[in-house]
């Protein structure tokens, strides 16, 4: 979108009406694509849209809707990152370490609870 910008601008400078007016296409093409496809976030009054839309509603079929009253289980964004992975079944450290999110214990045999603390902190 950028390297399209810079294009315009020196199409205006040229003063060719034909280039402004297919790199003007370009861009209004672009952005069309931007809004539909990817789509924005949540904001406080405007849901997700596009690819954040599907993300969201994935997350929520794992996590549980926060915004869902009735949803008990469901984990909002202040829950602690060790409630996230229990519901991946990830219920010991080593597991955590096994999955690659936890290198900064160099040997799998010093994990231990305690270590725990340490260990969310870096995630």
């Amino acid at each position: 979108m950028a390297t399209l910008n810079k294009a315009l601008q020196l199409a205006w400078n040229s003063n060719r009406v034909d280039l402004i007016e297919k790199l003007s296409t370009a861009k209004e093409t672009c952005q069309k694509f931007v809004i539909s496809i990817i789509g924005h976030p949540r904001h406080a009054v405007n849901p997700p849209t596009g690819l954040y839309a599907r993300l969201e509603a994935r997350l929520n079929a794992v996590f549980g809707n926060p915004s869902d009253p009735n949803d008990i289980e469901a984990a909002g964004n202040d829950e602690p990152a060790m409630e996230a992975l229990v519901k991946f079944s990830i219920w010991y450290l080593k597991d955590y370490w096994d999955l690659g999110c936890c290198r900064i214990f160099p040997i799998r045999r010093s994990l231990s609870v305690r270590s725990i603390t340490s260990c969310a902190m870096s995630f």
